[in-house]
């Protein structure tokens, strides 16, 4: 008889490519070593064993990923620490609970006029856009922030037969910033799926992470969650997250006159609208805490429409915000627009201080004028063929009692309501019943009926805030959606960005044609 001694130990899985075998392809993608296939989860039988193993590779990539942004484009890790999460550290990783985010570093983002601020889901890690695609076809270019950042150090708004290229920026040619200012845009990626500190790996982690953490047996439950000791203050949630970076954090990082373009990804959105919304209720402009709302770009947003109470919030979104999301239409193709047209503006019902757009009686545009009022109330009486009801109409127009002449320009809710039709069964003229067809003959067969198919109302269109358009089928995934349409989400950015640009250089020239010194666009407000 064998008897157990102690519980089986969990196996051990080193995090670097060369332990897996793996090597990264001149195109970022991952293959394996000997037979140049993409990693795969199902390795062996045991769901364990291949969840422990897919967290030692994730780890290897995440560090190869830090690693080329850092080296490469000069985006680096930094840290969020302290009592209320607001103390900001470079370079090494601190000790105790912190959060940490990715950005261009310090000294050249304190020179960017343009930033760009994505907010990505809260079940990926940070930097990550879906791990699918980077541990398959489309390798760190795609799947991660490795392309993003990238392509916004390769832009140039190029003109080429009517259409603009994705090529190499030329700063110097623009002409638009001041002495000393970079005009490539910087970038800021907000970290709200690595909010759980673990003291054991002296890092913030991801719930995927934390539950494919080694156990110390094969048979030990996954680590409980405490959140007085696993939270991070000020950043316990998506949502606090969010309001921390953008209240207290940015302001030490970018210059007050930055313009920000947001980028938010699945359900980044609704901490980011919600910020966003609480934000300007409280402004006349699109000042926030750190810089200026310039433009946004939704990527498969989950917020509520009705859940934006700021006009101002819902005028920009309408016209500076652009949304993709899944869909089984062409990728491209035009989807939902946001409510509201009017004289053919979509946001004009939301911009501040303008007029909403007035109801219509029987087909009539009614506004404030009294007359109007009062004939499309007339247009309301049901007129009658009976000879009674014509006489009793012209007694009461004899009769004293007749109402007062109303002022011009009355509100239509304090007007005198006229006194409502009295209808009998002289004055109704009900609808003689009529034969389906001509010459057909009374259906006497009393048990008869006609079936009546089930007829139910359309479903209520989709409320959306910005306008929306597809991204195509991605894998019915909400992770694998930037990945498929990040190029024209940058396009739509580079488009805002060279609009801001050349309007304020045309009012620098306006300006220094009256004589008035204009500000060099690097000092800060």
């Amino acid at each position: 008889m064998f008897r157990c001694t102690r519980a089986p130990l969990e196996p051990m899985f080193s995090p670097t490519l060369t332990s897996f075998a793996f090597h990264k392809s001149p195109n970022g993608e991952f293959l394996s070593t000997s037979t140049n296939q993409h990693f795969t989860f199902f390795h062996t039988s045991n769901d364990r064993v291949n969840d422990l193993r897919r967290g030692a590779f994730q780890e290897a990539l995440r560090v190869d990923i830090a690693a080329e942004l850092k080296e490469k484009y000069g985006v680096v890790e930094v840290f969020l620490s302290g009592e209320e999460g607001r103390d900001v550290g470079f370079g090494e990783r601190p000790k105790g609970k912190h959060v940490s985010l990715l950005m261009t570093e310090r000294g050249e983002l304190r020179k960017k006029r343009d930033v760009v601020v994505v907010v990505g889901e809260s079940g990926q890690d940070c930097g990550v856009w879906a791990w699918r695609v980077v541990q398959r076809e489309g390798g760190v270019e795609r799947g991660s922030a490795v392309g993003l950042v990238r392509r916004l150090a390769e832009w140039e708004g190029g003109e080429g037969d009517g259409e603009k290229e994705m090529a190499k920026l030329k700063l110097s040619d623009e002409g638009c910033g001041g002495e000393g200012e970079d005009e490539t845009p910087g970038i800021i990626i907000l970290n709200p799926g690595q909010l759980l500190y673990s003291h054991d790996m002296g890092k913030n982690v991801s719930m995927p992470t934390w539950q494919s953490r080694p156990r110390p047996t094969a048979i030990s439950e996954c680590y409980k969650i405490e959140p007085r000791y696993n939270f991070i203050p000020g950043h316990e949630n998506p949502h606090k997250h969010v309001q921390t970076v953008f209240n207290h954090i940015l302001p030490k990082l970018i210059p007050s006159n930055a313009r920000l373009h947001i980028i938010t990804i699945g359900d980044g959105a609704e901490p980011t609208i919600d910020l966003l919304n609480q934000t300007l209720l409280k402004n006349a402009n699109l000042k926030l805490p750190a810089g200026m709302l310039e433009s946004i770009a939704l990527i498969d947003p989950t917020h509520e429409h009705d859940s934006i109470t700021s006009d101002l919030l819902r005028a920009f979104l309408a016209t500076r915000g652009k949304s993709w999301m899944q869909s089984e239409e062409t990728k491209g193709t035009r989807l939902l627009m946001p409510e509201g047209a009017l004289l053919g503006m979509p946001a004009l019902e939301y911009a501040p201080n303008a007029r909403a757009v007035l109801p219509e009686l029987e087909g009539a545009l009614v506004t404030d004028s009294s007359d109007e009022v009062a004939s499309a109330q007339d247009s309301n009486v049901v007129e009658s063929d009976s000879n009674e009801h014509e006489d009793s109409a012209a007694a009461g127009a004899d009769d004293d009692r007749s109402p007062t002449p109303v002022p011009p320009n009355t509100p239509a809710a304090l007007l005198p309501t006229s006194p409502e039709p009295i209808f009998t069964p002289q004055t109704v003229t009900l609808p003689q019943p009529q034969p389906d067809q001509e010459g057909s003959a009374p259906n006497n067969n009393e048990n008869e009926f006609d079936e009546e198919e089930d007829e139910y109302p359309p479903p209520l269109p989709l409320q959306v805030s910005c306008p929306t358009y597809s991204a195509g089928v991605c894998d019915g995934v909400v992770e694998t959606v930037f990945p498929a349409v990040m190029d024209d989400v940058l396009e739509y950015l580079w488009t805002h960005i060279k609009l801001a640009r050349d309007s304020e250089k045309s009012a620098a020239a306006r300006e220094e044609a009256r004589g008035v010194a204009w500000p060099r666009d690097g000092d800060e407000e």
